[in-house]
């Protein structure tokens, strides 16, 4: 007589599972120090610590040369264009990745053509043949760039008396070319940068003519002339205008 085996019920059998997998799940949770969830950790930046592939930089460095000696120059302002991209970037701002001063470096920029032009140069100084540079940026790669630059023209001159000693504390007006009075400089005060009283260096706005005027004489002084001294300074030039010649003032009596 044949035996079968018996039949089960499957949906029964399911229940069962269930039944068991719930205990289960109930004596895990019971527990008598519980934890706190924890909240979600969300992303505080989606930028990437490294240039992306396929992107490339550019660093620029502004210089001059003085006495045969290159030295970097800082504050410089650029405006730059390229593919679907133009911005400005001033040295050690935020778009400046180069905290050196004198450096600029800008990355993830797209491949292709680049027009880089100084704007604004270092303060006392002016560039010296090319204001605009084309460059190529390829991927991953790096393209440098040096804008040269020359000190603006100076005016360099003495006032000394009859002992040919020099003498500070005079007074000058320093006139454009159409004689218009531009600038007005005391002995040693923030206009003039030499440190020597009696002998001046006046930084002028731009290579040109100018005419350097005696105003004020040192006290117990008077200018033996009046006259002003004409001449073309150029950049790159601390050119002399001269000597001024002082007399003592007549006594009053």
């Amino acid at each position: 007589m044949e035996t079968s085996l018996p039949s089960f019920d499957r949906r029964a059998l399911r229940r069962a599972s269930v039944a068991v997998a719930s205990v289960a799940l109930l004596a895990a949770c019971s527990n008598d120090n519980p934890v706190e969830p924890t909240a979600a950790r969300i992303p505080t930046s989606v930028q990437p610590t490294v240039q992306p592939n396929g992107l490339g930089t550019i660093r620029l460095s502004t210089v001059t040369t003085e006495a045969n000696v290159k030295k970097l120059i800082g504050g410089a302002k650029f405006s730059i264009q390229g593919p679907r991209t133009s911005k400005t970037v001033s040295d050690n701002d935020a778009n400046d990745t180069d905290p050196t001063w004198g450096k600029i470096k800008l990355m993830n920029l797209l491949p292709g053509t680049w027009n880089v032009c100084e704007t604004v140069p270092p303060v006392g100084y002016v560039v010296f043949q090319l204001t605009c540079q084309q460059l190529t940026v390829n991927a991953n790669g790096t393209t440098t760039a040096e804008f040269n630059h020359l000190v603006v023209a100076h005016a360099q001159f003495e006032v000394r008396n009859a002992a040919n000693q020099l003498v500070g504390g005079a007074t000058f007006t320093i006139r454009d070319a159409t004689n218009t009075p531009i600038i007005v400089v005391k002995d040693n005060d923030a206009k003039d940068i030499a440190l020597t009283a009696g002998f001046f260096t006046v930084r002028l706005p731009a290579a040109g003519s100018y005419w350097v005027c005696p105003t004020t004489a040192p006290a117990g002084y008077v200018f033996e002339s009046m006259t002003c001294y004409y001449r073309f300074y150029q950049n790159g030039y601390y050119s002399s205008a001269g000597t001024f010649k002082l007399k003592l003032a007549a006594v009053q009596p």
